[in-house]
């Protein structure tokens, strides 16, 4: 849990200022471990950025406040902001605020986000939504700590450390021309991808499927349903599409059946088993991403590599099922 702000943008949708004093409690299984163990060296150093991939629902917030939680900039205002919810002169007036009549519906003059965090810590989800313009200003921050609000002729500045998000392939967007390279290399510093749930040992999902029962036990002031091993069993075998969102949709579920005992039988109602297929891994995405360049450019490793900018090798390990088709 932590203490959050809450605003409401032009838009009417929400966003938050999470402030410091925040109490996060997940559950760091083996797999996590050294996964968190690598943030917070990267958080030590709090002029490195540092981007957060993985699937949807894999965690992204709370390594970002974990890496915040570490940093020097602990005491500092810790701001959140999905870039992928709204258009881009709202996300611009979001990052770096407007002046009044500086488009329809800016009725008053606002600061954003930029200036509200400025000395602290900004977590940008889904980064790879930004429009072309968003990223060209988010370049100008990062390069020069410099900004102009939105129908501003006058620079600001801000000194802000920025972590970003994203659940897409940003090199794949590099190539098609919706991200710009020279930010993508800004902002990942330091890169951490996060496992889908389904690449979780099943001890850990185990462990993790109890956790969430037992909190949401806790919140509710209600006593766990007892699991029967078949019903379990389907449980941990489930490919849970949105991940942790999916295990705590699972959970609610069980909840509101008002089961004393649940079996396979009771789960028809709460696992979602016709749902669209699985989502890929992030090393299926990569490995998409470089067969596509690589057909664009008949199968001329070298040129795809470039592209890249990786060494040959990377390329070939990328594309291992494919490697008797190079050249």
């Amino acid at each position: 849990m932590y203490n959050s702000e809450s605003y409401k943008n032009n838009s009417g949708q929400f966003g938050s200022l999470a402030m410091v004093k925040y109490q996060i409690v997940p559950l760091i299984t083996d797999t996590l471990k050294p996964i968190y163990a690598e943030a917070k060296k990267a958080a030590e150093f709090d002029d490195v950025s540092v981007l957060i991939t993985g699937e949807t629902g894999t965690g992204k917030e709370l390594i970002a406040r974990h890496i915040q939680k570490q940093s020097p900039r602990k005491n500092r205002r810790y701001v959140e902001l999905n870039i992928g919810k709204n258009s881009g002169d709202l996300i611009n007036s979001d990052l770096f605020g407007h002046l009044k009549g500086s488009y329809t519906g800016a009725t008053n003059d606002r600061k954003g986000f930029l200036a509200k965090a400025d000395k602290g810590t900004i977590f940008l989800d889904e980064i790879g939504e930004a429009p072309m313009d968003v990223q060209k200003n988010l370049l100008r921050v990062i390069q020069e700590g410099t900004f102009y609000p939105v129908g501003s002729d006058e620079e600001e500045r801000t000194n802000v450390r920025i972590i970003s998000a994203t659940n897409a392939s940003l090199k794949n967007k590099i190539l098609n021309g919706s991200f710009r390279e020279d930010l993508y290399y800004r902002i990942s510093d330091f890169e951490i991808e996060l496992p889908p749930l389904r690449k979780y040992p099943k001890n850990e999902l185990k462990e993790i499927f109890e956790h969430f029962l037992t909190e949401k036990a806790k919140k509710i002031n209600k006593r766990a349903p007892w699991i029967k091993t078949d019903a379990l069993d389907k449980i941990l075998n489930y490919q849970f599409r949105a991940n942790f969102r999916d295990l705590d949709r699972i959970v609610k579920r069980i909840f509101i059946s008002q089961k004393v005992e649940v079996n396979e039988t009771d789960l028809s109602g709460i696992l979602d088993e016709n749902e669209i297929s699985v989502p890929k891994t992030m090393d299926e995405i990569k490995y998409s991403g470089a067969l596509e360049a690589l057909k664009k450019n008949d199968y001329n490793i070298t040129k795809t590599a470039k592209e890249f900018k990786i060494s040959i090798n990377t390329l070939k390990s990328i594309l291992k099922r494919d490697i008797s088709k190079i050249d």
